[in-house]
């Protein structure tokens, strides 16, 4: 009789330790998880702040260039500058 108590008691122990394992790896595949998609969201915010920082530079840019071609049409020295900087014929400027 003791023999298979001590078998019986022995799978007992075998099925908590198995249960046991179960839960922790169920708990880092959980944890695992979370974390990953953490990640995702910290890129995605990143990524956000990026496009809304290129989007500013473009922008500025843009006025930038507004602004030259503005002072272009108005100033005629500035415009005959511009001629000679682009122009393959210089003399027709």
């Amino acid at each position: 009789m003791s023999w298979l108590m001590a078998k019986s008691f022995g799978l007992h122990r075998i099925a908590w330790i198995g249960i046991a394992a179960l839960l922790l790896a169920a708990g880092i595949y959980w944890l695992q998880a979370r974390e990953e998609a953490d990640d995702k969201a910290n890129q995605e915010i990143g990524a956000q702040g990026q496009r809304e920082g290129d989007l500013r530079k473009t922008i500025e840019r843009a006025e930038t260039a507004n602004e030259a071609a503005e002072n272009i049409k108005r100033d005629p020295d500035a415009r005959r500058d511009g001629c000679l900087r682009h122009s393959r014929t210089p003399e027709n400027c």
